[in-house]
């Protein structure tokens, strides 16, 4: 029994292939005689020699896919024995498999296999690379005839309007199948050819082609086919349509930033931002932009928008952290430089003690730049308890943060070394019994602990780090943890 059964397999299978090439041949005869009689004079006034010629195109160009879908089985299985690619193809001539993908050849098709599944084709010989556009240019020769002729029905009725919305489905299929192939600037045509339909009527019940869709996905082709005029008008399209607002916002937004024009790309955003508040992506690209203008005034504002509408989006927290914590950074060194310019001024004033009138003016300048530095500080606390406090956000929404667990570890180790810098700073004068160094120490050793606390929760989340892991050791050495300090050095060498 089983050998009967193989032998009718092989059979089906021979006879599909001999069915195909036969399709084959006779579609070009067809299409060749289609050809003629739309050069004869009368019979190429006839509607029906147009909506015979529209037929012929279409069956010309499904004849080696007919019947092909996305997400098709290729092999059979016991659960699927008849509704797969080996049953309807037949027995590939070549298999070959790369790139995570098997390639299963055919004299006319490649079909392009994943995980057992149709992910594409690619069509090695066809019939007529233009069978549709000739279908479409026969119906619409059909269409302009009939209403020539004073009746004007054809294009109305229930017949015509079925083809005419099978040909969209089909343009959307190539147009599909052509971006799955990497064919983006032929999937963006095809797209738009499927568009180019809809000035024909349509049935009440036809729902299944939607126009937003069409317009963004053909948009998105032509982005990436770098066609960007195309782009634009079928992004435009797509908002109008109100299909995936924020996204074909984003996608305009990027066209102008990659074309350099900076102005048109912020008066698209808050033109999205304005008519589509609610639009998350556009919340976003306009942060992008004014962080990426170093406006972080701006940003601030939207962010803040942002995280009031979005409060377990965590990522919006660490843009403000990072924001606030660039901040201090600058703060920091700012504060330093004034500080080494009040030190300066001091020692400058004690040279001049003798003098009492410079020693006055150098004193005074002196305690200018220290009410400066001290007015820098500020800003220095005040935005490092705020990157704290969101950063303290994180980790109360998220406790399995890596990133906020970083940014702490990075965060207190700032302020370790910025009180290590402060101790270094203090004039023996000031500080004869040693108290205000040995003040500052502590600050140091607190931060230091706060910080490799913070990095070791960083460590357990994601172990192969190795920034990670370098700051461990480095903290663990300058606190003299011996042990903690060779098995992070060894975990570093054994990455």
């Amino acid at each position: 029994m089983k050998r009967l059964q193989l032998t009718l397999a092989v059979l089906l299978f021979a006879t599909i292939s001999l069915v195909a090439q036969s399709e084959f041949d006779d579609a070009i005869k067809q299409l060749e005689k289609s050809d003629l009689e739309i050069k004869d004079p009368e019979k190429s006034g006839k509607l029906k020699t147009w909506e015979k010629r529209a037929k012929i195109c279409t069956d010309a160009y499904l004849v080696n896919i007919r019947g092909l879908r996305f997400g098709m089985q290729a092999k059979k299985t016991e659960q699927n024995l008849f509704d797969n690619l080996e049953i309807f193809f037949g027995t590939p001539t070549k298999i070959e498999t790369k790139d995570n993908l098997d390639y299963w050849y055919y004299p006319n098709v490649t079909l392009c296999i994943q995980d057992n599944t149709l992910s594409y084709w690619k069509e090695e010989k066809v019939v007529d690379k233009d069978a549709l556009q000739k279908a479409v240019i026969a119906y619409r020769e059909a269409i302009k005839i009939d209403d020539q002729s004073g009746k004007g029905s054809y294009k109305n009725k229930a017949t015509t309007m079925k083809s005419i919305a099978e040909l969209r489905g089909l343009f959307t299929t190539k147009a599909v199948n052509e971006y799955y192939a990497g064919d983006f600037a032929n999937s963006a045509k095809s797209f738009s050819a499927a568009l180019d339909l809809m000035d024909l009527p349509r049935e009440t019940n036809d729902t299944t082609f939607s126009e937003g869709m069409a317009a963004h996905y053909g948009g998105e082709s032509a982005f990436k086919a770098l066609l960007n005029e195309d782009a634009k008008r079928l992004f435009r399209l797509s908002i109008d349509k109100n299909y995936l607002i924020g996204r074909s916002y984003h996608f305009l937004y990027d066209i102008y930033i990659s074309e350099n024009d900076s102005l048109k790309a912020l008066e698209v955003i808050k033109e999205g931002f304005e008519k589509y508040p609610n639009e998350e992506q556009i919340l976003y690209d306009v942060i992008n932009y004014y962080l990426g203008k170093k406006q972080p005034e701006k940003a601030e504002e939207y962010l803040d928008i942002a995280i009031a509408r979005y409060p377990e989006n965590t990522s919006l927290y660490l843009v403000k952290a990072n924001m606030y914590m660039t901040d201090y950074s600058a703060s920091k060194a700012s504060y330093l430089n004034k500080r080494k310019e009040a030190d300066s001024l001091r020692k400058a004033a004690f040279r001049v003690r003798d003098n009492k009138k410079e020693n006055d003016r150098l004193t005074k300048e002196n305690e200018n730049a220290l009410a400066a530095a001290e007015k820098v500080k500020a800003n220095w606390v005040k935005r490092h308890n705020d990157a704290e406090n969101l950063l303290n956000q994180i980790t109360t929404i998220d406790s399995k943060s890596f990133e906020a667990y970083f940014l702490k570890g990075v965060m207190y180790y700032d302020r370790a070394d910025l009180a290590r810098e402060e101790k270094n700073m203090i004039p023996f004068s000031e500080d004869k019994d040693g108290s205000k160094a040995a003040a500052k120490e502590l600050e140091e050793k607190s931060g230091m602990t706060k910080s490799v606390e913070n990095f070791e929760l960083a460590h357990q989340i994601n172990p192969k780090d190795k920034d990670v892991l370098q700051s461990l050791k480095s903290i663990y050495y300058k606190l003299g943890e011996t042990e903690k300090y060779k098995i992070a050095k060894e975990k570093l060498e054994n990455l």
